[in-house]
């Protein structure tokens, strides 16, 4: 049902592009508080901008009446042609308003839209409706009751009129802001990567984090958030954005000029100092790195900390944008650590891995407990798999009987790393069989090796290039060689 209320939303950001008659329109109301009794309908909605969702702090979409024609605003980015409506006051605060467009869903499918819908317009900004919905698709026709919630601006500004253009650029929208208010105090942060934003409330007796992803519209300079494990967007429009300040105002709310847009300053910190408790206790330390995994050593701060139960049972979670939570990737294993343990430095004897991943891409990464279900999470690593700044490569050169292989390599990070070939067989166990030095970033080579130890019927080759300083060993692809 969600679905087809969004449809009905998108329908009605269309109706004033061919309803009603360019008439002034009845002006009254309070802006607030109980229905009013002189708030009338309009007698026209040309000209007006008008936005939907199902309460008034969320937006489903918009129609904008721009300087250069009108425009649909919309979340998710649909495409509807053949509009057509009709627009009829039956009351002084009530109109009938008949819809019927079609809705390109992007694949060659035209799903057709019908309302028949009754408009109650409550508050001086604001108004209800419900109605029939009919839509077709697909050969088969659905019919359904339909009801919703609609913003309207009064203003009696023309279609095309000029507005002020805002103080807004949005490239200078990823960092840290906050805003300080009298009890509270907010921080957000918008990153490159992924979209992704986080949000810090503090106030005496409370603390939040909420992280999702972001959309910019900037036709419309309309900032979206989507927060992790929700399918509510909440848009603002952004009234000023310089490197000074970012200023704005919930969509909706904008139409009462009555309401206060949100002020924020740049700011050094994401606001998540005390986010966590003993945020530093847990660590991670890469200690291999190859092209689809990452294999982690859990590490310890010594301290005197209070666990739960005496304890802790440590997983990771992982993914490709900051700050990563147990709604993305986790990994199965979980590694106990007890009070006793954590009195001193240390790291555990288990490995845990993150596996399934994408070559030459950063991932972060970040230890995490459960307590009565909810997840505390600390420190957070950044590490990049195998393929764009680090490249160790092998193959084979000829048949398995000679033994051949090309080596390559190439170094873009900083560090200094040891280079070396290692032969496992059933013979000789596992061996360093070359050793290529220490190579630095911009250290590169390509050249063909042939293994002259061929004692036994299982041979594999990997070349590793071990960062001395972390310890971490970054690793090729092994290549196999079996004697018949």
């Amino acid at each position: 049902m969600k679905t087809f209320h969004f449809f009905t939303a998108l329908l009605l950001s269309l109706l004033a592009v061919s309803c009603g008659k360019e008439e002034d329109e009845p002006q009254g109301g309070n802006g607030g508080g109980q229905k009013p009794t002189e708030i009338e309908a309009p007698m026209s909605i040309v000209g007006k901008d008008l936005h939907f969702g199902p309460d008034d702090e969320h937006v489903f979409f918009s129609l904008m009446q721009l300087n250069e024609g009108v425009k649909v605003v919309m979340a998710d980015g649909w495409k509807t042609d053949n509009a057509a409506c009709e627009y009829e006051l039956i009351g002084s605060d009530r109109s009938k308003l008949k819809i019927s467009f079609d809705l390109n869903l992007g694949t060659g499918s035209i799903v057709r839209h019908y309302y028949d819908l009754e408009m109650l317009f409550v508050r001086e900004h604001y108004g209800q409706y419900e109605g029939i919905h009919r839509y077709e698709f697909d050969g088969q026709t659905t019919e359904e009751e339909d009801s919703g919630f609609f913003g309207y601006d009064t203003g009696d500004t023309g279609i095309f009129e000029e507005e002020p253009v805002p103080d807004v650029n949005f490239s200078l929208l990823t960092r840290s802001w906050v805003s300080e208010g009298q009890d509270t105090t907010r921080y957000i942060t918008f990153y490159d990567a992924e979209d992704a934003y986080l949000l810090v409330t503090k106030a005496q007796d409370y603390y939040q984090v909420e992280e999702g992803t972001y959309r910019i519209i900037p036709d419309a300079y309309l900032l979206s958030l989507l927060p992790e494990g929700s399918d509510q967007r909440t848009h603002y429009r952004v009234q000023t954005l310089n490197g000074n300040e970012l200023a704005w105002i919930s969509y909706l709310a904008a139409l009462d000029e009555a309401v206060e847009p949100q002020h924020f300053v740049p700011s050094d910190t994401d606001g998540r100092e005390a986010e966590e408790l003993a945020e530093d206790v847990f660590f991670l330390q890469p200690s291999t790195v190859s092209s689809n995994s990452i294999r982690f050593n859990l590490r310890w701060k010594g301290g005197v900390y209070d666990l739960p139960n005496g304890g802790a049972s440590v997983g990771i979670c992982y993914g490709t944008s900051p700050h990563p939570q147990i709604t993305d990737e986790v990994t199965e294993e979980r590694v106990w650590v007890s009070d006793e343990q954590l009195e001193e430095d240390g790291r555990s004897s288990t490995y845990l891995d993150a596996d399934g991943l994408q070559s030459g891409t950063t991932y972060y990464v970040r230890p995490f407990i459960l307590v009565d279900g909810n997840p505390i999470y600390f420190e957070e690593t950044e590490v990049e798999t195998m393929g764009n700044h680090m490249q160790a490569e092998l193959e084979k050169v000829g048949t398995d009987s000679e033994y051949r292989m090309r080596i390559s390599y190439k170094i873009d990070q900083p560090g200094t790393y040891h280079v070396r070939l290692y032969h496992f067989s059933t013979i000789y166990g596992g061996v360093i069989r070359e050793d290529y030095g220490y190579q630095t970033q911009g250290d590169s080579d390509s050249f063909t090796y042939t293994c002259r130890y061929t004692s036994g019927s299982v041979h594999d080759f990997q070349l590793q290039l071990v960062d001395i300083e972390t310890g971490t060993a970054y690793l090729s692809n092994m290549i196999f060689y079996r004697r018949r």
